[in-house]
């Protein structure tokens, strides 16, 4: 998929406005306790949904879930689990300070941690920095950050302004220096849904290969990750339920209402139908926001670790506007007010800068081209004369770009600003994986797409032969250490597995000679054609060399050894 970080930011817009308003039927819900009403959500949010809309969504979602790593799905899990804790205790932010003060705070460590940790933890914080949209990507987290401090002081304010009653009046149980702790510890609990698809990455990517749309390819991930902020949640609440003596609440009919100053004791009946309603209400509401949320970062591209802050800054928004609907802040001061504003103001500006930078990385995005499967035939060879190579004189020449005067480590050479390694690694990696033709052996074809040059003939393609196939099959190894991808697994082992079928038992390499002779591309050749190849045979060896290199494989060292052998006899010395 194309990255559209434009598209991305109007994502995490709805998801923020999702969470925003999720808490809004539980407001609705009649004589239930909240851990009552909170895990019944919950039901909905972090399992109902998820395997709802992921099954509706991802084909051979059950597969993809099965023969994930296991290493992914433990860590997407365990960070679910801490995720999970964090949203137990953001309902109770809410409940203690309300929406736009209790958003703010928590929030405020969410985006700081969930921003700029990853990037840091996986190496890529130093590559950001040294481009210019990523400069402004950063300054634009810098200017989130700012918006919630200035959130967050209003929020203050507006508690040092009103008195108790009026405070209560519209957050019923406010209790400011029992909120700023809860807030606190969930904010820096709820990063870990970041560090999450931070870990499912892999499960992501065998949901494609698995047939997945990568809009929707982060959907099997939250699964995990629901699961487990749902176990948390679960044992919390069950635990308050027994606590507080309201476990009854869930097939309770009525409810007893205490003396209260001006009335007497009294029964009311308990709304069941409309309190599960309201609650599954909630919960898909909830889930809503990280079903845009995971749509948002694969429109995001290499900035999608702004996808975090711009998900915290849309909540706030949201929620500040909510807060204000629902007279939270009346009563305060004009000051207050105007703070609130700024804030405000603040994050939505933040959230344009951002979008700005991500904007400035999609100028260099590879642009999308039509692949050879929706244009029309061409007779090529009709139209061009075979491609002979440089069988001529080459004249006219003349040097556009002056060579270096010496030449250094590309580690030790600054990257032009409008170069992105890492984005070009992966059309790379999804070029070895989608050219190799399974029905023909996982061969690929010795062209350039779209151009069509030179042109290819049906069927299989004799230049390729111990040539392409060749550098193909160490190219796998440095496109996965730069993206660190683990898309096409399979393909890659069947493609390596091909490569070996050139080796004899006594190590010789070989093959016909259709790589010396691309001009024919129509040439058949069969096995009396084929000869000792050189040229493929010191492909192969690197091969097996960057192998082992890597897996420590006792049997690429064998093999490269036996090939190294039989070069050497091959030799001439003279």
């Amino acid at each position: 998929m194309i990255p559209n970080p434009p598209v991305g930011v109007l994502l995490h817009a709805i998801g923020g406005l999702m969470s925003a308003i999720f808490y809004l039927p539980y407001r609705l819900v009649k004589h239930w306790a909240w851990e009552t009403y909170w895990i019944v959500g919950g039901v909905f949010s972090w399992l109902v949904a998820p395997w709802l809309i992921a099954s509706l969504a991802v084909p051979n979602l059950v597969a993809t879930l099965t023969n994930a790593p296991p290493k992914s799905v433990c860590w997407s899990f365990i960070f679910g689990m801490l995720w999970g804790i964090g949203g137990a205790t953001f309902g109770l932010t809410v409940r203690y300070l309300g929406f736009a003060l209790g958003t703010a705070m928590a929030l405020g460590y969410c985006a700081a941690f969930g921003t700029l940790l990853p990037p840091v933890f996986n190496g890529e914080f130093g590559g950001v920095i040294k481009t210019t949209s990523g400069l402004v990507v950063m300054g634009g987290v810098i200017v989130c950050l700012l918006g919630i401090v200035i959130s967050g002081f209003a929020g203050i304010a507006k508690e040092r302004e009103l008195p108790e009653k009026d405070k209560k009046a519209t957050v019923k149980e406010f209790n400011f220096k029992k909120g700023v702790w809860v807030a606190t510890f969930c904010g820096v609990m709820s990063a870990c849904m970041s560090y999450g698809f931070a870990a499912g990455k892999p499960i992501a990517e065998l949901a494609v290969t698995n047939g997945a749309s990568d809009l929707w390819k982060n959907l099997p991930v939250l699964i995990i990750i629901l699961a487990g902020g749902f176990t948390t949640n679960f044992i919390w609440c069950i635990f308050l339920n027994i606590r507080n003596k309201t476990g009854g609440d869930y097939r309770r009919s009525t409810a007893q209402i205490p003396a209260a100053e001006n009335s007497p004791a009294r029964t009311e009946s308990v709304p069941l139908l409309a309190n599960y309603l309201l609650c599954a209400l909630a919960g898909t509401f909830w889930y809503l926001q990280f079903f845009f949320y995971g749509m948002g970062t694969t429109k995001m591209g290499r900035y999608d670790f702004s996808s975090w802050t711009l998900h915290m800054a849309s909540i706030i928004i949201f929620g500040t506007l909510l807060g204000v609907y629902l007279s939270e802040w009346k009563g305060v001061s004009k000051r207050t007010h105007g703070l609130m504003r700024f804030g405000l103001v603040v994050l939505i500006f933040s959230t344009v800068v951002i979008g700005y930078g991500n904007y400035l990385a999609k100028e260099n995005t590879p642009v999308k081209v039509t692949t050879e499967s929706v244009l029309p035939p061409l007779n090529l060879e009709a139209k061009f004369r075979p491609i002979l190579g440089l069988t001529g004189k080459i004249s006219d020449i003349k040097t556009t770009v002056p060579a270096a005067e010496e030449i250094k480590l590309l580690s030790a050479t600054p990257i032009p600003a409008d170069i992105d390694l890492n984005r070009m690694a992966e059309w790379a990696l999804n070029y070895l994986t989608e050219t190799p033709r399974k029905n023909l052996g996982y061969e690929p074809v010795f062209q350039c797409h779209p151009l069509q040059c030179p042109p290819a003939p049906e069927g299989q393609d004799p230049v390729v032969a111990c040539d392409t196939d060749a550098r193909m099959d160490w190219e796998w190894y440095y496109m996965r250490d730069i993206t660190g991808s683990k898309k096409g697994l399979e393909v890659e082992a069947a493609f390596h597995n091909r490569m070996r079928q050139y080796i004899d038992p006594d190590g010789k390499v070989w093959s016909h000679p259709g790589c010396f002779n691309e001009g024919n591309i129509n040439t058949r050749y069969d096995k009396k054609d084929f000869v000792v190849h050189i040229w493929g045979a010191t492909k192969i060896l690197k091969s097996l060399s960057e192998d082992y290199a890597r897996t420590k494989n006792p049997e690429s060292k064998a093999l490269a050894k036996k090939v190294m052998l039989a070069l050497k006899k091959i030799a001439t010395w003279d």
